[in-house]
């Protein structure tokens, strides 16, 4: 009679230690300044359809090329080039969107201002997860330049917004030959948000940016209260236009001279043509004059004082579009800089040649508490280690893991294998669920990070191979009618085919109840076992057990319940559903 100490958790025990290898390509502080930026990892460039625009722009990096950061601050190295085509732009703008080596600060501490706060410049005032910066709701002019009627940016320069919607402001610097420009946008990116897969009016919206005080951005859909209940709602500005028809007044009462008078409305120049045709009417919306709450949102758990991007009902932009005239928080010269400079020591990068995979099925931020993960990348190490025993180290090799999760929480990550170019771990099952960096203490003394994303399953299958694919690693129970069990394995080592080969499922007699025993990961937290869904070939079956083997760190397992249906076959996939995520497809051989 076997015992578990099959084939199958042998491979899987191989596997965990390093040996299925394969090359792929209070508040407390919380990590969206570092998690949330949209990092270029292959080397992605720009585009446009215009010839003249493409043939610049398609040289330049788009999107983010380097997140750095302290306790302090996050450093943000952007060309300001987006991944969504820029251009054609219709208003005669003779500026083309060039590289443009940004380099940002933002503040992982903001604070609220105290006393005045600081007011919105023209230009620059916050920047786009993608590394686009974001102007404020004015352009750069005034109604006979008289600094009173300032210009609304999205009335008299619609007509040269591309679909981003953004534009390049008219720098006017020559850089060979070309006339070149920042491009930038001054409303919501709605580019970004279908870059990013953020267009759901039924879902909080995401992170798109940090103003220069280092407070979040958020797109238009938030919670209903901002103490995180209620349902997904549109998040409304609190300014209205103006019941005028001269401009004779300003938004305080203040009443002007004849000369300086604005425009009267007209069809030339409509109601909101101007900043001051809106005035800042208190509980008109959920906004404050600066168009932002305090608000429990998905990253800040705890709160956090957040700008909205807002729109109207009919999802056309509501001013003052992102932020108001004056920021929240307290906003320092650096981060007015266009470049500033990052210290040299005391940082940590998010890596971009480190990828995250659950160790069974190699799918990519498969992540859960409680689950195995093996991390790829180059000089972890220069020698190979495993670990040895039931109590895994947290040192190996040289090599340490440590992982903050969501609540800003860090732990150390107990290792299982590590070489130079891999290392298997185990996800703490304290860890929140959230966005997680993972720190990587290599053997020579250096550190590297990488963003995670630690779902609340992740379910993963372990093939026998060690592939992600093809035969499962299990094991089937079989129990005759006097209550006698044993162990079968559902593969075995080929030796002149120098592989794993199916060995075949034999219901046997009539009177024989067999049971699959699935290996997998990710699957311990899921929630009632009635919502762990499998279904062989087309069949579901009946779940007896979803959860942790209990032998090994890590290692969860699936029973089923086997319908003589099954037999005769052959090879047949087997699909699991968890709390609605399904997991990569095993096979099994049924005779």
């Amino acid at each position: 009679m076997m015992t578990k100490q099959t084939v199958a958790l042998l491979t899987i025990t191989l596997l965990v230690l390093g040996f299925g290898a394969r090359a792929i390509q209070a508040q407390t502080k919380s990590l969206a300044p570092i998690s949330a930026w949209v990092l270029n990892t292959d080397g992605r460039k720009g585009s446009s359809t215009n010839a003249t625009i493409n043939a610049v722009v398609s040289q330049i990096p788009s999107d983010v090329r380097q997140v750095s950061y302290s306790d302090s601050n996050v450093y943000i190295k952007t060309e300001g080039i987006p991944t969504y085509p820029v251009g054609p732009f219709g208003d005669g703008n003779p500026s083309i969107p060039t590289a443009r080596n940004h380099t940002f600060r933002i503040t992982r501490n903001p604070q609220p201002a105290t006393g005045t706060h600081t007011s919105a410049p023209l230009g620059m005032i916050g920047v786009h997860v993608n590394g686009v910066p974001f102007y404020s709701a004015l352009d750069a002019r005034s109604y006979r330049n008289q600094n009173i009627w300032h210009q609304n940016a999205l009335f008299f320069e619609l007509s040269g917004l591309d679909a981003g919607p953004g534009h390049p402001s008219p720098d006017m610097q020559m850089t060979n030959g070309i006339l070149g420009g920042t491009y930038h946008h001054h409303s919501l990116p709605t580019s970004l948000l279908k870059q990013i897969g953020a267009m759901s009016a039924t879902q909080h919206s995401p992170i798109i940016g940090f103003a220069f005080d280092g407070y979040p951005i958020y797109g238009p859909y938030g919670y209903a209260n901002p103490n995180g209940t209620g349902s997904i709602t549109r998040i409304r500005s609190s300014y209205q236009k103006r019941n005028i028809t001269r401009r004779t007044s300003l938004p305080d009462g203040t009443q002007l001279t004849t000369n300086q008078y604005g425009p009267d409305v007209s069809a030339q120049f409509p109601l909101g043509a101007y900043a001051e045709d809106y005035e800042f009417i208190s509980g008109s919306g959920e906004l404050d004059a600066y168009n932002g709450r305090f608000a429990v949102t998905p990253e800040y758990p705890n709160g956090t004082y957040a700008y909205f991007a807002t729109i109207e009902a009919d999802g056309t932009n509501a001013y003052p579009y992102l932020i108001g005239t004056q920021y929240y928080g307290v906003v320092t010269n650096d981060n007015n800089r266009q470049t500033v400079s990052i210290p040299t020591t005391g940082l940590s990068t998010v890596a971009m040649d480190i990828a995250t995979v659950n160790a069974a099925s190699y799918v990519k931020d498969a992540l859960a508490a409680g689950a195995i993960a093996s991390l790829f990348g180059t000089s972890f190490s220069t020698t190979m280690a495993n670990a040895s025993g039931t109590t895994l180290p947290t040192t190996l090799a040289g090599v340490a893991l440590q992982l903050t999760d969501s609540t800003g929480t860090a732990r150390d990550c107990p290792l299982f294998y590590v070489s130079p170019t891999q290392i298997n771990f185990f996800i703490p099952e304290q860890v929140a669920t959230g966005a997680a960096i993972l720190k990587v203490n290599k053997a020579d003394g250096t550190a590297s990070s990488t963003v995670l994303t630690i779902n609340a399953v992740a379910p993963s299958l372990f093939a026998a191979d060690a592939s992600g694919k093809g035969l499962a690693a299990a094991i089937i129970q079989r129990v005759k009618a006097n209550g006698i069990q044993s162990y079968e394995p559902v593969v075995r080592f080929d030796s002149a085919q120098n592989q794993l080969v199916a060995v075949p499922v034999d219901f046997g007699a009539a009177s024989d109840q067999l049971y699959l025993v699935l290996f997998g990961t990710g699957i311990r937290a899921r929630s009632a076992v009635e919502n762990v869904k499998v279904v062989v070939g087309v069949g579901a079956q009946e779940v007896l057990y979803a959860g942790d083997q209990r032998e090994f760190v890590g290692l969860d397992q699936i029973n089923l319940r086997l319908d003589r249906s099954l037999s005769g076959l052959g090879e047949t996939s087997i699909s699991v559903t968890i709390d609605g995520k399904a997991a990569n497809q095993v096979k099994v051989l049924f005779r």
